[in-house]
């Protein structure tokens, strides 16, 4: 997945994982956005369980991690309401983070409280595969991008945010929205 937080997107030291600065001793389990435990239980969690959840694009993840980048807000209040994202999310999300320096606990950590938003993300299975290999062909997106569509298809949402896929774009019964772009 493209990414604004690689070599031309915000530099290592511009930000802190979820809430600490670098060179910080990590803390020890979970800590969410908020600063509090998120409970597996509670009401975000149940979110990504119930109705139609929309799903969000690795860089929801990642900007919703990034301190001093005003898509912070934005994310995080998408990962607040309940989303659900894929396993392809959760791997670009990883790739973004050792891109971005970030030391293995400190991702172990973010993807705890990724796991805690959403319990299920979306498989990656040869279906989904497949999927997306056609909705690459079809509509011209990179075949990870196509990916993370392919499993928002099958897990049923009806909206997909992503600052990097066309905003407004309709696949099949799903729409995928820009959650940054400026309103006119």
């Amino acid at each position: 997945m493209k990414s604004n937080c690689g070599p031309r997107g915000p530099k290592a030291g511009s930000f802190s994982w979820l809430g600490r600065s670098r060179g910080r001793t990590p803390s020890k389990g979970c800590v969410g956005y908020a600063g509090a435990p998120p409970a597996a239980s509670g009401s975000i969690a149940k979110n990504c369980m119930s109705g139609k959840p929309p799903s969000v694009d690795t860089n929801v993840l990642v900007y919703a991690a990034l301190e001093d980048d005003p898509r912070r807000e934005p994310a995080r209040t998408l990962l607040a309401r309940g989303v659900i994202f894929s396993v392809q999310a959760l791997n670009e999300f990883v790739s973004a983070a050792r891109k971005l320096r970030r030391e293995w606990i400190e991702i172990r950590e973010a993807l705890a409280f990724l796991e805690a938003i959403c319990p299920a993300p979306a498989p990656l299975t040869l279906a989904t595969h497949r999927l997306g290999l056609e909705i690459a062909q079809r509509f011209g997106y990179h075949i990870f991008d196509a990916i993370v569509i392919a499993a928002a298809l099958e897990g049923s949402s009806d909206t997909l945010y992503s600052e990097d896929l066309k905003d407004g774009q309709k696949i099949g019964e799903l729409i995928i929205r820009n959650p940054f772009r400026k309103k006119n």
